[in-house]
């Protein structure tokens, strides 16, 4: 059939990669041990799950070395985009130099995406990252299952962050075969309903309702695609960029200034129940008996915006705050916790690049069929569970992060190749 050997053909090529297998294999190491650190930190597992990520995450650059010294790729990328980005690097450089003096976190928001976009000259990265995700989606899993419940909030924002992995299947499955895969479209639901309920049994509130919106704006988003295509719809470039500023900016305002009310409005009952140790909706209810609906997260904003500063207030600015309690060592916002810890230019320039990528994902879902749900979906999960939890301010990469570099590298590479396509037709 002509889906099966497009599938065939495409599976093909990712075997003829250079070091396929041992970088498949480290890849998915790195990505599995780093969720499992992340759950059992305060656990015996902790250090041989370190030594995991460690060795394997070390291998897996050595393969890379190899492959790019084989394919020879060319850091020629001249777009707005990466040039925003390492004035952006630069920026929180400077910013924890002058706060802190050991600037570990903003060398890796520097180095980590220029790394994506020379290693994403290679033909099929971006698919092999993928499949990498893919097989630590199997593993998250089956940890949950054989742990049930498992309580943590960082199991569901990993579990969350590979649902833009899995819709990228099924869009793949919808969009790119001559054949509609029945079986492999019910297999990717049920594993995406897999993912949605570990999330709720977790309790992380964040997961959970990141993985229902993210599902939600991808129907939406497939409903459109398949309604102009069949109907000839044309869209105008400068009203979608319009619309999609003005929801960010909207959404992201909208939404602190209402927690913020909210949090200040409360009433908070003398002895609050604890929501350790709940499912999401038993938190929720918890919460809202507490007269503390979403964990203080408006007085964590009120806060940070407070106490803004040019060049924000280093690595331990919330750990350190007397008027939080021990528990809120977070900004539990990546926008604001780019704000607090790099400050006002920082924050300028990151979300100028991150509302400049979404535009450039919509672009793209217009233009192609190929891979063309990976970079909005990725991007619009991102965003959407960055509003209450921090996924930038780390020393590790985390799986959500790692998506956030590969679809905003994905972005860069093609807009590049996109336009020198356009100059050598002229």
């Amino acid at each position: 059939m002509a889906g099966e050997t497009k599938l065939t053909v495409e599976l093909n090529k990712l075997l003829q990669m250079p070091y396929f297998w041992p970088r498949f294999i480290c890849l998915s190491l790195v990505l599995a041990a780093n969720d499992f650190a992340r759950m059992f930190v305060k656990t015996a597992w902790l250090v041989p799950l370190i030594v995991v990520l460690v060795l394997s995450g070390v291998c897996f650059l050595v393969f890379e070395f190899f492959t790019l010294k084989k394919i020879k790729p060319q850091f020629k990328i001249k777009n707005y985009a990466i040039y925003l980005w390492l004035i952006f690097g630069l920026v929180c450089i400077i910013s924890e130099i002058i706060t802190n003096g050991i600037p570990l976190n903003s060398l890796l928001i520097l180095i980590i995406l220029p790394a994506f976009v020379i290693m994403g000259q290679e033909e099929g990265f971006f698919n092999f990252f993928l499949l990498s995700c893919a097989l630590t989606i199997l593993a998250n899993i089956t940890l949950g299952l054989c742990a049930y419940p498992f309580i943590n909030n960082n199991f569901s924002l990993a579990l969350a962050s590979f649902v833009p992995v899995l819709l990228c299947a099924l869009a793949w499955v919808l969009l790119n075969t001559g054949k509609f895969y029945t079986e492999m479209f019910v297999c990717l639901t049920c594993l995406i309903a897999e993912l949605l309920y570990l999330s709720g049994a977790s309790g992380g509130r964040t997961g959970f309702m990141t993985i229902l919106i993210t599902v939600f704006v991808f129907v939406l988003a497939i409903g459109i695609k398949f309604t102009a295509a069949k109907k000839h719809v044309t869209y105008k470039i400068s009203s979608i960029n319009f619309a999609i500023i003005l929801c960010v900016v909207l959404l992201v305002s909208i939404t602190v200034s209402a927690f913020i009310v909210l949090d200040d409005s409360s009433n908070i009952v003398e002895s609050p129940s604890s929501i350790e140790n709940l499912s999401t909706w038993e938190k929720f209810v918890t919460a809202f008996s507490n007269g503390n609906l979403f964990s203080n997260r408006g007085t964590i904003w009120k806060y940070t915006l407070s106490n803004v500063k040019l060049f924000g207030n280093g690595a331990d600015f919330y750990s350190s705050a007397e008027i939080l309690s021990p528990e809120q060592t977070s900004a539990h916002n990546t926008f604001l916790a780019v704000l607090g810890h790099f400050g006002i230019i920082a924050f300028v320039l990151f979300m100028v690049f991150c509302i400049y990528m979404l535009l450039l994902s919509v672009r793209y879902c217009i233009r192609s069929r190929r891979l063309y749900i990976f970079p909005f979906i990725t991007l619009t999960a991102f965003y959407f569970a960055g509003i209450t939890e921090d996924l930038i301010f780390m020393y590790n990469p985390r799986v959500f992060l790692l998506l956030f570099y590969a679809a905003c590298a994905f972005l860069i590479t093609y807009e590049t190749k996109r336009k020198a396509e356009i100059k050598a037709k002229r």
